[in-house]
């Protein structure tokens, strides 16, 4: 048997928000990587604080303008973590195709009727939400 050490230094590096950053790490022969921390690990912290609410109780928020209609095309999660890690032109094209967007009067006001309930993620200011999908009879 043969054990092999190897050193790594790892640098955190502080990247657009509280709730991201990005490691960087250095070999003993320099090549340096970047990569994001963990998605899996915001995803899973994600998917803890994510949940199902009455869209009566998120009345105030859209009355603020902070609520973000997320289409059932998209994985509510993974546009949570774009917002969260602040990637910019990922959620502009989200924009652009609406696949993301202000919930307008009509849906606020369906929901309401409805009493609907929603998903709901908060990535502050936004509160992102989503229609539950009802199963099919």
């Amino acid at each position: 048997m043969c054990d092999v050490q190897i050193k790594v230094r790892v640098e955190i590096i502080p990247h657009f928000s509280i709730n991201s950053s990005k490691v960087k790490i250095t070999t003993i022969g320099g090549v340096e990587m970047e990569k994001a921390v963990n998605k899996k690990a915001m995803l899973e912290k994600l998917n803890r604080e994510t949940a199902k609410i009455n869209w009566s109780e998120l009345a105030r928020f859209f009355a603020a303008g902070s609520t973000l209609y997320v289409s059932s095309a998209q994985d509510l999660l993974e546009v949570a973590c774009t917002v969260a890690e602040d990637e910019h032109e990922l959620f502009g094209q989200l924009l652009e195709t609406g696949n993301v967007s202000r919930v307008t009067d009509e849906q606020a006001k369906r929901w309401l009727e409805q009493d609907a309930v929603v998903w709901a993620s908060v990535i502050l200011p936004w509160v992102l939400v989503q229609e539950v999908e009802q199963p099919q009879t």
